[in-house]
């Protein structure tokens, strides 16, 4: 079950409600209730707490899944509470009474326009597509459309840093981004042996270029997508080439080779529909997906930078306590929102935002980036995670793969991960920011 259905599981087990269980973790309820019901996710402090209540480890509330079984003892304890009103705290679809009918199994599917729309407009679904427009939703798939065509040199760059491009394509009023600052100093490295568009025609001139899509995309470990064309390309004579599928786990652009087939020239465009996703949720989720483990790392690292953060500042209440405020003295930031969550999440997202950009001279600006440093090199990866950032960031220069994999003599070695980044010539910040989309 997920983390929100375990902690209600254990306030179940403990006869807990919301608010004598938020009086003993001293938060606010609100915060249980917005966990509970699935608004947010546990955060690295909220677990700490739980952990130390109900003696389960930090990392099983930061989980994706918890594995449960139910014991003996649960069922008595599930049983006798089950006595009030047949059921538990209000919850009736969890299996925590003895006897209760299990849940109907989950079979695969091909999800329908209703269900896509349901998934893409839930902020933090497990299916996600940036810029999502309604417009694009089919009857059983969902429409992405050409991002930037790459006329010469896709090998020249790894996909992180054309997914810099990509960004920087379609934000080019962002020219104080850290990000942005990297992407020119990457082109310009380049020169001519890099040549991207937002237009170009496929004649007997260039048949063929490699496009990426302007949505980014990311599946969870329950979905996949199959990929193909349009039927208008189809008729058209504008062969796209993908793979069979977008793996459980992936997150990014989709790559594709648009060739022109046809007797007549094909003008590609910024815009236009390229290929169509059918969207499948799995029966259950795989052993293994896409980049699973190191994205969830890095999850649990900006969990932790999280935690970081919001003990930069206090929260209090306003008068009447229908408002919270969070301050801090030494940045000279104050945030007020609905609750004690939102004014803190509030902060640290404008904390964030100020680390995108240039450093500068600023000392707190650069105190919170070495802070977050800091916390990138007291977490450790193994050979078979380096191997992946590897693969993530397509490093093909074979000296700085051997520079960055010699740190690892066998399996069992750990190095850093800001060390690791650091050797593999990406920018540990910028590189955390692109893994998790901000």
């Amino acid at each position: 079950m997920s983390p929100a259905d375990f902690l209600k599981r254990k306030m179940a087990l403990s006869g807990l409600s919301a608010t004598a269980l938020a009086k003993e973790l001293k938060v606010h309820v609100q915060t249980l209730y917005n966990v509970t019901t699935g608004k947010r996710p546990i955060s690295s402090a909220l677990a700490l707490k739980l952990a130390k209540r109900f003696n389960a480890p930090a990392d099983v509330w930061l989980a994706e899944s918890v594995e449960v079984n139910l014991s003996d003892v649960d069922d008595a304890l599930t049983a006798k509470r089950a006595k009030r009103n047949g059921r538990v705290d209000g919850e009736q679809n969890l299996p925590l009474f003895a006897g209760s009918p299990a849940a109907p199994p989950r079979v695969d599917r091909v999800l329908i326009d209703r269900d896509i729309e349901r998934l893409l407009q839930t902020p933090g679904g497990p299916v996600s597509v940036t810029p999502y427009d309604p417009g694009q939703v089919q009857p059983a798939s969902y429409d992405l459309t050409v991002g930037i065509i790459i006329e010469k040199g896709f090998r020249e760059l790894s996909e992180h840093e054309w997914v810099l491009v990509l960004k920087r394509a379609f934000d080019a009023e962002d020219s104080q981004s850290r990000e942005a600052d990297h992407v020119d100093a990457i082109l310009k490295k380049k020169g001519g042996a890099v040549v991207w568009s937002k237009s170009v025609d496929l004649d007997d001139e260039r048949r063929s270029v490699v496009v990426l899509t302007r949505e980014l995309v990311g599946f969870e470990k329950e979905y996949l997508a199959e990929v193909g064309s349009t039927a208008t390309n189809a008729m058209h004579g504008l062969l796209v080439n993908h793979g069979f599928q977008i793996d459980p786990g992936y997150s990014g652009p989709i790559i594709v080779t648009a060739m022109n087939i046809g007797n007549e020239p094909y003008r590609l465009s910024s815009g236009d529909k390229i290929v169509s996703l059918a969207i499948r949720e799995l029966a259950e989720p795989p052993e293994r997906a896409y980049r699973a483990d190191l994205q969830q790392k890095i999850v649990r690292i900006f969990h932790r930078v999280d935690e970081a953060l919001k003990s930069l500042f206090v929260c209090r209440p306003l008068i009447g306590g229908k408002e919270f405020v969070a301050e801090s003295e030494a940045l000279k930031q104050t945030h007020v929102a609905g609750t004690e969550d939102d004014a803190l999440n509030k902060a640290v997202s404008a904390v964030m935002e100020a680390l995108s950009k240039p450093i500068g001279d600023d000392p707190v600006h650069r105190a919170l980036d070495a802070a977050v440093r800091n916390v990138l090199n007291s977490v450790s990866i193994d050979k078979q995670e380096a191997k992946a950032l590897v693969r993530h960031f397509s490093i093909t220069d074979e000296k700085i793969k051997a520079q960055a994999m010699r740190y690892f003599a066998v399996a069992d070695d750990r190095q850093t991960i800001g060390a690791t980044l650091e050797r593999l010539q990406q920018d540990p910040i910028v590189a955390l920011l692109t893994l998790t989309d901000g």
